[in-house]
């Protein structure tokens, strides 16, 4: 007795027939499932396994799939129709092909779905109302042309998990209905036209772990997100959020990554932010935040801290050295005056610096060209003064910036090399005869390529054995071709311990 093929085989052999060959049993092949009546499934033909062109309408014939996925291949033309007729389907993938046209409207009506997965295509038009999707999990719809705004029935969706709405032509206002998903654990909507403010009933998603916000319109951030316990990566960047940061955002206990750059932040930094004991990474950078930066952010693990470009003053807490795992520190471009404390001295595991167009002012600490991975240094339009430190020198690939200090002066360092870039305008900064690397463009020392150095320590102790020490050291230093000048530096200060008293 001749084997009967399935209507489904039949199907697949008609609509694909090289990847398919007639008469085969299909369900041997390993991109797809059948059942006991060798009905099919799940169809997986992800990739270049597909033929260039629209998908074919007969594939909506496949009554009892389950699951279908012609992801990350050439399939174009819009999506068919004939869909309408898998009752039975829970996965939809078409992710990453080039389809176009819109949702069609039937969609909402494949009660059964779990999953729609449709992101980076050429899809376009509204968002279809889906608010009758009661199963639905994972809706990705990102990286389309998707116009309009977002439908308040998705608020329906009371079993989504992942909500991707990101990188399209979406306007409006974020539906407050988004408040009602409270199983939601992923939320991007980056890459719109979105404007008001994000909705204060967002911060009732307590099971909320990611969201992502940043490049739209948006203007103002509620206190109530500090409801969103959960959370673990909130981005909010390139918005127009303006006012202050809530102090209750230094209740997200599981935060790990906070961005908020380039809005129209004011006022100051709370020190309420000390309080998350997870952070990693925090930028701040390109607001209108002023003050004093808070001592209370050295303890916690931050990886990277951005607060650049703001309009912070007073000087650097001493506690930012705390921060040992920290590998990117960029202050630049506020007002900050003082010193660079000397407890910079334990970031051990920085990479780049930025403290550039400051009022930063004394020497530069011996103590930073010993931080052997940093690799950029940023020290420009300052007020720092004194013999720039040899220690800079020590270690290769380093971009070193040190131009518009008029008060630092001596040689560049001797070791710094070739692939190092540097650069020294405004300095009264030299380069030795026998140097081996970049020379910036600064004037040549004198004809003796060694500095004529005196160094003469001394250490001074006023009142009882608790009182200060201090030791400085006297330099004399060629500086370029015809100035000399005699230094006298503060190493450091110190509080000995008692003596003990003798009998």
């Amino acid at each position: 007795m001749a084997n009967t093929v399935s209507p489904d085989c039949v199907v697949l052999q008609t609509a694909y027939p090289s990847i398919f060959p007639v008469g085969n049993n299909c369900c041997t092949d390993p991109s797809l499932i059948c059942d006991s009546d060798s009905r099919v499934t799940q169809l997986t033909l992800s990739g270049d396994i597909l033929p260039e062109g629209p998908i074919p309408a007969s594939i909506g014939n496949l009554t009892r799939i389950e699951l279908l996925r012609l992801s990350s291949s050439n399939v174009n033309g819009t999506i068919p129709d004939s869909f309408a007729r898998l009752q039975s389907l829970r996965e939809l993938d078409l992710s990453g092909t080039h389809l176009t046209g819109p949702v069609p409207a039937w969609i909402g009506s494949l009660v059964t779905l779990t999953s729609i997965e449709v992101s980076n295509s050429d899809l376009s038009g509204p968002i279809p109302d889906l608010g009758n999707l009661a199963n639905l999990q994972s809706l990705l719809l990102g990286g389309n042309r998707f116009e309009g705004q977002i439908p308040s029935s998705l608020g329906r969706l009371s079993n989504l998990r992942i909500l991707e709405l990101n990188s399209n032509l979406l306007t409006g206002q974020i539906p407050a209905s988004l408040g009602s998903l409270l199983n939601l654990q992923k939320l991007a909507l980056f890459g719109n036209n979105l404007t008001g403010p994000i909705p204060a009933t967002i911060g009732q998603l307590a099971n909320l772990e990611f969201i992502d916000a940043s490049d739209c319109s948006l203007s103002g951030l509620p206190a109530s997100l500090a409801g969103l316990q959960s959370l673990k990566t909130a981005y909010f960047e390139n918005n127009k959020i303006g006012g202050g940061l809530p102090p209750s955002f230094g209740q997200l206990s599981r935060l790990n990554i906070l961005s908020i750059a380039n809005n129209r932040l004011t006022g100051r930094i709370p020190a309420e932010f000390g309080n998350l004991a997870l952070l990693q990474y925090l930028d701040l950078y390109g607001n209108q935040l002023s003050g004093r930066i808070p001592p209370s952010l050295g303890k916690i693990p931050l990886v990277q801290l951005r607060l650049n470009n703001n309009q912070l003053s007073s000087s650097i807490p001493d506690s930012i050295g705390n921060l040992t795992e920290l590998r990117d520190l960029n202050l630049g471009s506020n007002r900050l005056v003082g010193r660079i404390p000397d407890s910079f001295a334990g970031l051990i595991n920085l990479q780049e610096l930025n403290l550039e167009a400051n009022q930063l002012s004394g020497p530069i600490p011996e103590s930073l060209g010993l931080i052997e991975r940093l690799g950029s240094l940023r020290l420009g339009d300052n007020r720092f003064s004194g013999i720039l430190p040899q220690s800079l020198g020590t270690f290769e690939k380093r971009f070193f910036y040190f131009d518009k200090n008029p008060g630092l002066f001596g040689p560049l360092p001797q070791n710094l090399r070739v692939s190092s870039i540097c650069d020294g305008e405004g300095t009264r900064v030299c380069v030795p005869f026998d140097h081996i690397g970049d020379t910036c463009n600064l004037p040549p020392c004198r004809n003796d390529p060694t500095p004529t150095t005196t160094t003469a320590l001394t250490a001074t102790r006023t009142g009882t054995c608790t009182a200060p020490v201090t030791i400085t050291r006297i330099l004399q230093v060629t500086t370029t071709v015809t100035d000399t000048e005699t230094v006298t530096e503060t190493i450091r200060t110190r509080c000995n311990s008692p003596s003990p008293t003798s009998n």
